[in-house]
């Protein structure tokens, strides 16, 4: 196998000189005001960075949005750009970039096909269609492993779930109907740690990893790292969007679990079903390291195994969206950084072993991204996973609000009952979790591998496709995900 390692000796070399340089990193989709802010590590200990941020924050006419000091030392703050280009020629700063807008790879195709194929695939080396073998089996369900599902947050008591997710971290500001009564306890799905919604992505996103029918992965600990919002109604973000700032925190949360000694020697798996249209017009050839970019290389540095969707653009978007960017061969020239960590990148295929379409979306949503980051393929069309009653649906302190609509689903359950809802989607957010579930299945098998091991696992026992199956002209990356029932 050829391995490619990428550099970015290049990026990090501009980051240094543009610290003391008066100038702010842009973004292609920024929210207005808005800034991340880095600090020096050698400048700022870990244990002053909230005092700093709040100093920083008074001293430039600033609205603190929240610091994070686990990998990345930094801070987001709403100020005028005037004082964002001062606050970069800060000493103790080492470099302003955008806040920008990060977005739930999310696709649906709305036909039906056979319920499990996605399961049915993977433990296979041939397609038999229509129906394959109808069989998935296992002998690991990746038990003792947490996978952190950063995303809309997981209801937790959806029927797909056995009592197998707990509550992380909630990075989402007034995300409770109304805005001003997001103080309901943690186990109110709206206003706590575990939720659901938009319409239930990141429910859905779970039960692909972990769910009793769906799942790949069925003895998985899922923790709810909540980065999107509630209610999709909300402005600015409309549910399938959320501040950069969002991702970076919980990124940092996650790695603040991850070396919490209490969960020292437990293995842990990343699902990010989102991405950040990442850049700066003044870094050439290749956009600059963000600290969004940075923090998932804290996180894999941490030992998780960090995985990623392609994304649904149907073109190549290597070097601009993060963190499907990160993975092997993506955002960076090859050269002599191996010590630079890699996701695993998951595009998508159909039940025919086809890349990945959708014959109903926009024209900005056609199918599974390509390129070289794109590390292996895995299941995207009609994937049936857990959902919760509607895209608008919330939940008060009292009561379930919905607005279900019949024609838009396939519903499986109880109408009666919001958490029983099974819905056929698709698009690469779920050819990820795929990917996340059998990364656990092999960590629960091999405790000891590290990163490295259970990417090259994964992509040498793959299964192969024809060559350049997806038309990006690369080869390496046209395989299957692929799981032995004796895993």
């Amino acid at each position: 196998m050829n391995k490619r390692w990428t550099s970015v000796a290049a990026c990090l070399g501009f980051i240094v000189a543009a610290a003391g340089e008066a100038r702010v990193h842009t973004k292609p989709e920024p929210i207005a005001g808005q800034y991340i802010v880095v600090l020096k590590d050698d400048a700022i200990p870990r244990s002053a960075v909230a005092a700093t941020a709040m100093a920083m924050a008074l001293q430039h006419r600033g609205r603190l949005l929240g610091s994070f000091s686990n990998g990345v030392r930094g801070f987001g703050i709403e100020m005028p750009s005037g004082e964002a280009e001062a606050l970069s020629n800060d000493p103790q700063v080492a470099w302003v970039e955008q806040n920008a807008v990060a977005h739930l790879s999310y696709q649906t195709d709305y036909y039906s096909d056979d319920r499990f194929w996605h399961l049915d695939r993977i433990d296979q080396r041939t397609t038999i269609n229509p129906f394959m073998t109808k069989a998935y089996a296992w002998t690991s369900t990746g038990a003792g492993v947490a996978v952190y599902v950063v995303d809309s947050g997981v209801q937790a008591s959806h029927s797909e779930f056995n009592g197998n997710v707990v509550r992380g971290g909630n990075f989402v500001a007034n995300d409770c109907p109304p805005a001003n009564l997001c103080t309901y306890p943690p186990e109110n799905p709206c206003g706590g740690f575990v939720n659901a919604f938009n319409p239930g992505h990141g429910t859905a996103v779970a039960s692909v990893i972990a769910g009793q029918h769906v799942g790949v992965a069925r003895g998985v600990t899922i923790v709810a790292v909540k980065a999107f919002p509630c209610n999709p109604t909300q402005p600015p973000f409309y549910g399938f969007q959320t501040p950069e700032l969002a991702i970076v925190r919980s990124l940092d949360w996650v790695l603040g679990d991850i070396q919490d000694p209490a969960n020292v020697g437990r293995r842990a798996v990343v699902n990010m079903s989102t991405y950040v249209l990442a850049g700066d017009t003044q870094c050439s050839p290749y956009d600059c390291a963000s600290s969004l970019d940075y923090n998932v290389r804290n996180v894999i540095n941490a030992g998780a195994v960090v995985v990623a969707s392609a994304n649904n653009q149907y073109s190549d978007r290597c070097t601009v969206q993060s963190p499907a960017r990160l993975g092997y061969g993506g955002m960076y020239d090859p050269g002599n950084q191996p010590t630079w960590p890699f996701v695993i990148t998951v595009g998508g295929t159909d039940i025919a072993d086809n890349r990945s379409l959708c014959g109903t979306c926009s024209l900005n949503d056609r199918g599974s991204n390509v390129g070289a980051c794109v590390d292996i393929y895995a299941p995207a069309n009609n994937i049936h996973a857990a959902h919760i009653a509607a895209a608008n649906a919330y939940r008060d302190d009292q009561y379930w609000v919905d607005d279900w609509n019949q024609q838009l689903h396939t519903y499986y359950g109880d109408d009666s009952h919001a958490v029983t809802v099974e819905a056929v989607t698709s698009g690469t957010s779920f050819s990820a979790p795929i990917v996340a579930g059998i990364a656990a299945r092999l960590l629960q098998t091999l405790p000891s591998m590290s990163v490295r091991d259970v990417w090259n696992y994964i992509h040498d026992s793959a299964t192969a496709l024809p060559p350049n199956f997806d038309g990006d002209g690369k080869t390496d990356n046209d395989r299957l995900a692929y799981i032995s029932p004796y895993n």
